[in-house]
């Protein structure tokens, strides 16, 4: 006999978690369970920010994200701005702390003490859930949902699906989730690709032999605004890493996947004017080594690289310095190409490009507009935000929204009373 019940989150990681809450709030005595294919949910809040999860930031804007209809976007953003997040996990007992960047970590530095919490009062709730339950298909029937897996099936009037991308794909956010949307008929906008990934440059390229080498740059590519970044880059035996890759990775993968050429460019030197290192690589006065005028700025390893890559040497004199050699390594130093190849792989993503639009959901409930019932939350959305807990931001706003919302309408309550 199948089990039925009023509401079905599908999905315990972050988006999910806070939507079976706010269901549990706003419908105390309703019928609500909580799904997940682990049997422990939560891998990828675990691990994030390096196991301190960095759980929002106090700037949040909409520059801050990428996706489609940023207006629509903005205005689920906006149902619970970053105070009233802080507010909430407050309320549960977590203590805060930020840092640069307007970056907010809990003050133990423990990513364990944000699931915990959460946990807590999914408990506090009494919150059935149903761990080791992979969701397989969602059938659309008359009187709500079908949820079939192969351990069993489960019948609820609406659905909130929390499922995950296709990012960590070990933590069970292995794009099945988007294959249901698009089971249901939901339009999922693709190519999918890793957001927030280390970058692959060829087998050999001269930046591998410089794995552990971290430089401020900036980087700029081809395409549409925003096209440049600023950041850490950090050198690998694969490619390249670190804030200002990550950052970039969603713009040049989709460029790669859609066969454009991205044509991504590093500043090792992004604080010196083109113009002001040229005068510093030709004019007299100061030391007479070329060395010696850019090892204050650069990392020995990867200075003496460039220098080997224009033809030159340790010990090259600036006024011996032929003209060609200097503009070659200005090249080197003020825009040299990245010939990216593409990702290290989904297993280092954080995030999915790409993903259910969101111009198929009301921004005020998350619901589908063509199928009634079923919401939708988290990274199952065409949102990715940058590096700095811009993405746990829209978790928890979404999962807000769909859960509060789902909840609502279970008994006929008005949309706009989503708050």
């Amino acid at each position: 006999m199948t089990e039925s019940v009023d509401l079905i989150v599908a999905g315990a990681g972050a988006a999910g978690l806070m939507a079976a809450i706010q269901a549990a709030r706003v419908q105390p005595q309703g019928r609500l369970l909580l799904l997940d294919g682990q049997a422990r949910p939560g891998a990828k809040l675990l691990v994030s920010g390096g196991g301190r999860c960095n759980l929002t930031n106090r700037l949040v804007g909409g520059e801050d994200f990428q996706g489609e209809a940023p207006a629509l976007r903005g205005a689920v953003l906006r149902a619970l701005p970053v105070p009233a997040t802080l507010d909430f996990f407050h309320s549960l007992g977590l203590v805060t702390v930020e840092e640069s960047g307007g970056r907010i970590y809990p003050a133990s530095q423990q990513a364990r003490d944000v699931h915990r919490a959460l946990w807590d009062e999914v408990r506090r709730l009494a919150i059935p859930c149903r761990l080791a339950f992979p969701v397989a298909d969602v059938i659309r029937q008359a009187d709500g949902f079908r949820l079939a897996g192969p351990a069993g099936c489960l019948h609820a009037r609406r659905v909130v699906l929390a499922l995950g991308g296709r990012s960590l794909p070990r933590s069970g956010s292995d794009g099945s989730g988007l294959e249901l949307a698009r089971g249901l008929g939901l339009r999922v906008n693709g190519p999918l690709v890793p957001g927030l990934a280390p970058l692959r440059l060829p087998e050999g390229h001269p930046l591998t032999q410089l794995a552990g080498i971290s430089q401020p740059v900036e980087l700029r590519w081809t395409g549409p605004a925003p096209n440049r970044c600023r950041g850490a880059l950090l050198c690998t035996h694969f490619g390249v890493s670190g804030p200002a890759v990550l950052d970039a990775s969603r713009q040049v993968l989709r460029a790669l996947a859609e066969g454009r050429e991205p044509r991504l460019r590093v500043d090792w030197l992004p604080e010196v004017p083109e113009e002001t290192l040229r005068r510093r690589l030709s004019a007299p006065g100061g030391s007479p080594r070329l060395r010696a005028r850019l090892q204050a700025e650069l990392p020995g390893r990867l200075l003496d690289l460039q220098l080997e890559r224009a033809g030159l040497g340790r010990e090259q004199e600036v006024a011996q310095l032929p003209r060609e050699r200097r503009e070659r390594l200005l090249g080197l130093l003020k825009a040299e190409p990245l010939p990216v190849t593409g990702a290290r792989s989904w297993h280092h993503a954080e995030v999915t490009a790409g993903g259910v639009s969101l111009t198929e959901l009301d921004p005020g409930t998350l619901e589908s507009r063509a199928v009634p019932g079923l919401h939708v939350c988290g990274e199952l959305c065409d949102v990715d935000g940058r590096l700095g807990g811009f993405n746990f931001q829209w978790a928890w706003t979404s999962g807000w929204v769909a859960g509060q919302a789902a909840a609502r309408l279970l008994d006929g309550r008005r949309p706009d009373a989503v708050h």
